[in-house]
């Protein structure tokens, strides 16, 4: 069962002499329960087919299914939904709300679903747990490190239970150590949820993380080659 699948996508920014080709006639299929490392240098694509997959960005040409929807034939309050209910997303930037503790922040997403408060606390605090932050959660985002940003991001992205886990260079802001723990924690997740996992990336001591590494070169995606 395919948890992706592009076909013939194309994203163009900008028109005539000034347009750029961020994809280029892309079809891929992801399985569910993958883990795909996606790299490539900066300004190859990567974002692009992220947002792509995220319901953030549309296609100039192509066609995208995630989790079984064509996501150009939803309107916003469908587009809104599915984010919500099926994608999770940590973004490098993080963007927590800085006076909210952890576990609010964490919670987020249930809000926008309607789920009750009380629920929505301890589903947010069992993730907490699950991230290593049971010690920080009415802690302010303001007041946490680096790291643990990361990890109330990384619980805010899986709170809602979704199907596809997306994250744009997780390991960017953080030292190597910090970095390391970050992925061990999204690999551990992925065996115990089975959620399908798309992590773009360029940094070359991830290699071997996933169970699958796909190239952006010129906005074209192709698998990589095996390391020799």
């Amino acid at each position: 069962m395919s948890a992706i699948e592009l076909k013939g996508v194309s994203r163009t920014y900008g028109q005539g002499s000034t347009a750029v080709q961020a994809l280029i006639d892309v079809d891929l299929e992801v399985a569910a329960g993958e883990f795909v490392m996606v790299r490539g240098r900066s300004g190859s694509g990567k974002t692009t087919l992220l947002n792509l997959l995220a319901g953030l960005d549309s296609p100039t040409a192509g066609s995208v299914q995630v989790a079984g929807q064509e996501l150009s034939r939803l309107g916003d309050r469908a587009l809104s939904r599915f984010r919500n209910q099926s994608v999770g997303y940590v973004f490098q930037a993080f963007y927590l709300e800085s006076g909210r503790s952890a576990w609010e922040n964490a919670s987020l997403p249930l809000v926008f679903a309607g789920v009750p408060a009380k629920q929505r606390r301890e589903r947010a605090c069992a993730l907490l747990e699950q991230v290593g932050l049971g010690d920080k959660l009415d802690t302010p985002a303001s007041n946490l490190s680096a790291g643990q940003r990361q990890r109330v991001a990384l619980a805010r992205a899986l709170v809602n239970q979704p199907s596809l886990l997306l994250a744009d260079e997780p390991t960017a802001n953080l030292d190597s150590r910090t970095s390391d723990a970050i992925l061990e924690l999204i690999g551990r997740l992925h065996e115990q949820s089975g959620v399908t996992v798309v992590i773009v990336t360029h940094d070359h001591a991830l290699d071997g993380i996933g169970t699958r590494d796909l190239l952006v070169e010129d906005g074209r995606v192709r698998d990589a080659e095996p390391a020799s």
